[in-house]
């Protein structure tokens, strides 16, 4: 670019100050760091043109001085994208080549017909104008604010594919908090926005009743839309984590599609009044900006149900899905037409995804079991009681016993009031899978697949199960496809980096993790460790020392931490962890302390430490048959009658 070195840089929306190192947009200023902001200089310097990792070595790094390059380098990048709300897999602005550098995209003229193309409408789009009319005071633009805090995320096979030491680290992903990329603009050389046509995702509905407590209504609608989409067979469904993402967010729905690979988004509002409810819908294609369809309800509450059915309906029209058999009938199943038990389930259902401790969760529960008292036939209460329940019994196994049995039962309530709908089999599988009954998990399992093959949850789920039996190549594909479906969500990164650790390909295990922190989907402290311990079954001890040590008080890191010292020679540093998580843990850890002595070395402890497993039917267990820390034990003749006796 030949401009001054005081001068200005301006590239798209953003503006950067070569003196100051600052970067500008829309009035809002962010100081770049001296490595992101030496590596822009470079890329801007030669647009189009590829800056390659060699030529960034030598400018950041020429004194010579000791550093991990690649890992230095790949963390300046990544705090340039987030600089410029760039996207590694949509990039606006850098685009990498593999193992080779970086190139600075140039930005294309914006042609004529694009110009005179009808903006995209709707809450997040941003700085266009509006149309007038009620639909448009009612779909203003929402906050920009970022709304941060821990959340739960679905309980899923969180605690059945993963070795006890990851027992909860899943359920506390963090919330997101990088925004997506600025301009919907395609860059030029960028592929054309193509995505699957009859695909959707359904943004957070706004709330604008004037009362920020009736926001449970709002989001809790979405859900059920969600969730009743998925259930049509060939519409692609976006999952909720990746959904929500946008909650809160000044995002372009052009910029939405993108992220999601979305061909429409569903968008709208909600104000409530006493016993009725006005909605408001509209559909938006993503890749021309057009309205495909809205429309306004005014409806008492007991009518929720058929009104998902009509949004549901109508947006699949739209979207020109062949619609096959009763619509309403799949959309509507294991609902409820009573307002008393629709608003207690959904108040319930807030407080379970925003949970951060057990009475949280209790409170859900709480909540379910209202809803099922106003409608005892209401089986989307069941099932989502049962799996509440399930999630306080796997948080402390101290629990009785009888909150597995409790969590059982609602399961098998849920089945029976509606078999034709996959949430009840997800529970009752779930269920089966923690009580260490394969074979039914097995089948309940393939049942909610068969009844609801789009449902990103179910196929998450699902991937986990299939690796810990032995079936990677099925659980890597599964969650390749979950991936696919909710491409914002830690979760599903971390199945698919657990179907790659079993089978043995730690590099793409590693690699899949990296790419859930450098696209700043797991900021929660827990993936350290997870890459920690990939780091320690691929042999390099101290990369897996420096991650399980960023967060040592944690239980998963002191698991990964008390093997990693032992092969570092750090022998009173490894017991001292153990001692930590004994402290913690107690009986309930027997699986991790067989894992820890089997790679101490030591087979008589670890065996003890299994039976003891095998007596508290321990759900850890389910991942004994391929464990690759249990490797050393397999011989044992002790072992393998475990592994027999689990079936």
């Amino acid at each position: 670019m030949d401009t001054p070195a005081n001068s200005p840089v301006r590239f798209g929306v953003f503006e950067l100050d070569a003196t100051t190192g600052e970067l500008r947009r829309s009035g809002h200023r962010v100081a770049l760091q001296p490595q992101p902001l030496e590596i822009l200089r470079a890329l801007i310097e030669r647009p189009g043109e590829v800056v390659t990792r060699e030529e960034l070595r030598r400018r950041l790094w020429s004194n010579g001085a000791y550093v991990d390059f690649d890992r230095g380098l790949n963390k300046a990048i990544v705090k340039l994208r987030h600089a410029l709300s760039d996207d590694a897999d949509s990039p606006r602005y850098i685009e990498t080549l593999p193992r080779h550098g970086y190139r600075f995209i140039p930005l294309p003229r914006v042609h004529a017909q694009v110009d005179a193309a009808p903006p995209a409408q709707g809450a997040l789009t941003a700085g266009m104008p509006q149309p007038e009319g009620p639909a448009s005071a009612e779909l203003s633009p929402v906050s920009a604010e970022t709304r941060h805090g821990w959340r739960w995320a679905a309980l899923g096979l969180v605690l059945l594919a993963l070795p006890a030491w990851l027992i909860g680290s899943w359920f506390r992903a963090a919330a997101l908090s990088h925004s997506g990329p600025p301009a919907n603009v395609a860059p030029a050389g960028a592929m054309a926005f193509a995505p699957p046509p009859h695909s959707i995702a359904v943004l957070p509905f706004v709330n604008i009743s004037g009362d920020k407590e009736q926001e449970y209504l709002s989001d809790g609608l979405t859900e059920e839309l969600l969730n009743s989409l998925s259930r049509i067979d060939g519409l692609q469904v976006v999952g909720r984590t990746s959904s929500f993402y946008f909650k809160g967010k000044d995002v372009d729905l052009g910029t939405v599609g993108r992220r999601l690979n979305v061909a429409a988004v569903l968008e709208g509002s909600v104000r409530r009044s006493a016993h009725t409810v006005r909605v408001t819908a509209r559909l938006t294609s993503t890749v021309v900006g057009f309205q495909l369809w809205s429309e306004t309800y005014d409806r008492d509450l007991g009518d929720i149900l058929r009104l998902q059915s009509e949004i549901a309906n109508a947006a699949a029209t739209a979207l020109k899905v062949k619609l096959t058999g009763d619509t309403a009938l799949k959309v509507e199943l294991g609902g409820t037409r009573n307002p008393a038990a629709f608003d207690a389930y959904l108040r319930a259902s807030r407080i379970f995804w925003s949970a951060s401790r057990k009475n949280n969760v209790e409170e859900a529960v709480a909540g379910y079991t209202e809803a099922i008292a106003h409608d005892p036939d209401y089986a989307l209460a069941h099932s989502a009681r049962s799996i509440a329940l399930l999630t306080i019994w796997s948080w402390d196994r101290s629990a009785s016993d009888n909150t597995l049995e409790a969590a059982m039962a609602e399961a098998l309530r849920a089945v029976e009031l509606a078999p034709e709908l996959a949430d009840s089999h997800l529970a009752l599988g779930l269920v089966a899978a923690m009580s260490l009954d394969f074979a039914r998990a097995q089948r309940e399992f393939e049942q909610a697949m068969a009844l609801a093959p789009g449902s990103e949850r179910i196929l998450r789920d699902y991937s986990g199960f299939a690796t810990a039996m032995g079936h990677i190549d099925s659980g890597i594909a599964h969650a390749r496809r979950a991936v696919q479906l909710s491409p914002l969500d830690p979760q599903n990164y971390g199945w698919l980096a657990q179907g790659l650790e079993e089978a043995r390909r730690y590099d793409e295990a590693i690699a899949v993790l990296n790419e859930a922190i450098v696209l700043a989907l797991a900021s929660d402290p827990f993936m350290h460790a997870r890459l920690g311990i990939t780091y320690y079954k691929l042999g390099n001890f101290e990369r897996a020392r420096e991650e399980c040590e960023i967060r040592r008080e944690l239980p998963d890191a002191q698991m990964c931490l008390a093997i990693t010292y032992e092969k570092l020679g750090r022998h009173r540093d490894a017991r001292v962890e153990l001692a930590k998580l004994r402290a913690s843990a107690g009986d309930t850890g027997a699986y991790l302390y067989a894992a820890i002595h089997t790679q101490w070395g030591r087979p008589a402890e670890a065996l003890e430490w299994l039976n003891l497993a095998m007596r508290l039917r321990a759900p850890d267990l389910i991942v004994l048959k391929i464990d690759p820390l249990m490797d050393p034990l397999r011989k044992e003749p002790r072992f393998q009658a475990i592994e027999r006796e689990l079936k």
